[in-house]
């Protein structure tokens, strides 16, 4: 595989950079597709598509530039489910390639289908590049198409170093639409607002949502794909702006600022685990046997306080939340 130059490796990290920082889920996948059809692979078009192989449809998650003919949550078109290879090869290995199109078929095969035509007529494009990055019966991967000249083996080795990212980013949508919560929540726009008086930003509001889960360093490594190191950094830098030194704390002060939901009767902190982590930071301390025994000494430290009155504005949400 060819080796990528400095400046592919360049607009890769931009691209992780602009994503990360992206407050809503449906930002982030407009920005892939705005980098993938601009700077990264020079198409017509990009696009987030979705495929449901059990029952043999797909959907559009998010296009850049976005057609008329091909809405953000429509359905893929009949033609390009029916005889596109891409999609004869989803259905039938269960399976998404990472592959231009003329990996499956000739070119002049290609230009026979329906597919083909449809592509053509209502993206004005002709060459296809999948690039999938998550798996199961619900599949997700790009589509990069462009009318001038198909794709080669330079872009083919940045697709390949692509998918591993998308895949990270897949889970940081996931869990950052939990931790968002319903767009119709009263506390969204509260909770972001006491996000950004803290400096937390969206990668670290999505491990303290895991952390709130229960979930270990390792599962939340699994579920975001990135390292256990990554997690653990990220836990150090939300300990020290919630001004906690355990998981546990963290929890608590977020619950109490309003950045996370208060617990439920039966469940909340209770799941929160002390498990050991390859980072050294889930250790049990004296600060968490402190909580867990009710004498109040950790997770009320002043460093990470807002503003009285947007701590008081906070509390008294929570309290007359139904």
């Amino acid at each position: 595989m060819p080796q990528l130059p400095a400046q592919a490796w360049d607009q890769m990290l931009q691209l992780a950079v602009e994503i990360f920082a992206a407050p809503e889920p449906g930002d982030v996948w407009r920005i892939v597709c705005e980098q993938a059809s601009g700077s990264l692979f020079h198409a017509d078009v990009a696009g987030v598509i979705e495929m449901d192989i059990p029952r043999r449809v797909g959907m559009v998650v998010n296009m850049a530039p976005g057609p008329a003919t091909w809405p953000q949550g429509s359905l893929l078109h009949d033609d390009l489910i029916r005889d596109h290879p891409f999609s004869t090869y989803v259905f039938a290995n269960g399976v998404p390639p990472l592959m231009k199109v003329t990996d499956l078929v000739s070119p002049p095969e290609w230009r026979r289908t329906a597919s083909h035509a449809f592509m053509r007529e209502t993206l004005g494009a002709q060459h296809h590049l999948n690039v999938p990055f998550t798996g199961g019966p619900l599949s997700l991967g790009i589509s990069i198409m462009r009318s001038d000249g198909d794709f080669g083996e330079q872009e083919m080795a940045l697709a390949h170093r692509l998918a591993p990212l998308l895949e990270s980013v897949a889970g940081h949508v996931r869990q950052l639409a939990r931790w968002n919560g319903e767009p119709s929540s009263p506390l969204r726009a509260l909770r972001a607002e006491v996000a950004a008086e803290l400096t937390i930003t969206p990668r670290e509001a999505v491990v303290l949502a895991a952390i709130a889960e229960g979930l270990t360093a390792s599962a939340i490594a699994r579920r975001l794909a990135i390292s256990e190191r990554t997690v653990g950094k990220h836990q150090e830098r939300l300990y020290r702006k919630l001004g906690v030194t355990d998981r546990l704390a963290a929890v608590l002060r977020a619950q109490h600022m309003g950045l996370l939901p208060p617990p439920t009767p039966g469940g909340g902190l209770t799941r929160v685990k002390q498990g050991p982590a390859s980072s050294g930071n889930d250790r049990q301390t004296p600060g968490e046997e402190s909580l867990e025994t009710g004498d109040g000494r950790g997770g009320h430290r002043p460093a990470g306080r807002l503003p009285r009155s947007r701590a008081d504005t906070v509390r008294q949400t929570v309290r007359t939340r139904p």
